[in-house]
């Protein structure tokens, strides 16, 4: 399955340690390839013939499924960008709690700035 090749891709496994230029690159083409069989596939055992589907509609009917389609999947964005800065939270809130703590353990007089750098590794 094309989802799979995506998950094991090493710009997917490295993420965070490290992804180079081409291996970004090829993750695009990974995704881009396997949208274009989403087409060949699903879209043509649903949509597919002699003539493709949205080939027969009429510019209304043809603008409101283009429409349709950009919200969802403006929903799908917000729905990650949700989920992504609840992420950011959660573990601000826990590295913000840890360093906070090493500062007493360390005996050194806390301040946001100091905290903020721990959290980030600059100290």
């Amino acid at each position: 399955m094309s989802m799979n090749r995506i998950m094991r891709h090493p710009a997917v496994t490295k993420y965070g340690t490290g992804v180079s230029s081409a291996e970004l690159a090829d993750l695009v083409q990974v995704v881009a390839d396997t949208a274009a069989l989403r087409v060949l596939r699903q879209g043509d055992a649903e949509y597919g013939g002699d003539i493709q589907a949205f080939e027969l509609k009429d510019n209304p009917a043809f603008a409101q499924d283009v429409a349709e389609e950009l919200l969802d999947t403006i929903n799908y964005v917000v729905m990650a960008l949700a989920r992504a800065l609840s992420g950011i939270q959660s573990v601000s809130a826990t590295e913000l709690a840890q360093a906070y703590h090493r500062g007493f353990d360390d005996g050194v007089e806390e301040t946001l700035d100091n905290m903020a750098d721990r959290v980030k590794g600059r100290s």
